[in-house]
């Protein structure tokens, strides 16, 4: 269960929270950072209700499109319930509020290794106003 110690939800903080804040306190049993709250985390999964019936039991990817992708990870928003990685929830893919955000993964040499950065979208020069989300990526240092 989370608490206000190891992780950002139930509007504890009003708003998204600065990388790190509830590391090491808040990290996975694996070790990575700001996994649950925060953000919701958008993922590569199109959301099926009935795909994990006959799925995979390693890995499995989600159908191979759909209406909605799938989020996890729950938002600062939140309550505890909505505040773990393995929770799914769903969005359409161009929905932009500042409680959905995304995760990037590169890490070439371990795991121990993985940092987490939040950036605002403009910074990227996205073309337009900037949309009210932030980005969340996960990079090797």
């Amino acid at each position: 269960m989370p608490d206000r110690e190891r992780a950002n939800f139930n509007k504890n903080v009003g708003d998204t929270a600065e990388v790190g804040k509830y590391s090491p306190q808040g990290d996975s049993p694996y070790g990575l950072a700001d996994m649950a709250g925060n953000v919701w985390q958008w993922t590569a999964d199109w959301f099926g209700d009935t795909y994990y019936i006959d799925s995979p039991l390693r890995n499995p990817l989600g159908p191979s499109s759909g209406q909605y992708r799938v989020l996890r990870g729950g938002g600062w928003g939140n309550i505890s319930f909505y505040v773990r990685a393995a929770l799914r929830g769903l969005s359409y893919p161009l929905v932009r509020v500042d409680v959905l955000g995304f995760r990037v993964a590169v890490c070439p040499c371990s795991v121990t290794c993985l940092k987490t950065t939040y950036i605002r979208p403009f910074q990227l020069n996205a073309p337009g106003p900037p949309p009210s989300y932030l980005l969340t990526l996960v990079i090797s240092m």
